[in-house]
């Protein structure tokens, strides 16, 4: 397999994740009420938090691969960051929340960039690249949205 082509069903279900970034950044962007968000800020909030995490358990399963220990440790270390940093954002949720999600997300990317060090297939940076550009996108617009 190339490792520079990203597989079909990891750049579908990536896609497919972005939905409730852009569907709460466009009901903050326009005001219009989507019946299954009652509070879009906080969905967005909530579901950015919830992918956070998620980056870091993909983070703490490549981590399994190293063998070096100490690295290893670190590794895993770095990767329950990402968690507990989103759940900080959601005590209380607030606009600060929603203002550092993006900063979080790029900061997470950068530090992906290196994974291929690890063995980490050169797809998945790629993917990573495509999917923050509209999670930050999406979560810009929603910010702009509220300081309207």
């Amino acid at each position: 397999m190339d490792e520079h082509r990203i597989p079909r069903s990891a750049l579908v279900l990536g896609l497919g994740g972005l939905v409730p970034f852009v569907l709460c950044a466009l009901a903050i962007l326009t005001g219009v009420r989507v019946p299954v968000l009652s509070d879009p800020v906080m969905a967005l909030l909530a579901y950015g938090a919830v992918i956070l995490s998620f980056l870091g358990g993909v983070r703490w399963g490549f981590a399994l691969r190293i063998a070096d220990e100490g690295l290893q440790a670190r590794a895993m270390l770095l990767s329950v960051v990402p968690a507990v940093v989103a759940w900080l954002l959601l005590l209380p949720p607030s606009l600060l929340g929603l203002i550092l999600l993006p900063v979080l997300f790029v900061l997470l990317w950068l530090a992906d960039e290196q994974m291929p060090r690890i063995g980490v297939p050169h797809w998945y940076v790629r993917l990573r690249r495509l999917l923050t550009a509209v999670v930050v996108l999406s979560l810009m617009g929603a910010i702009a949205g509220l300081g309207r």
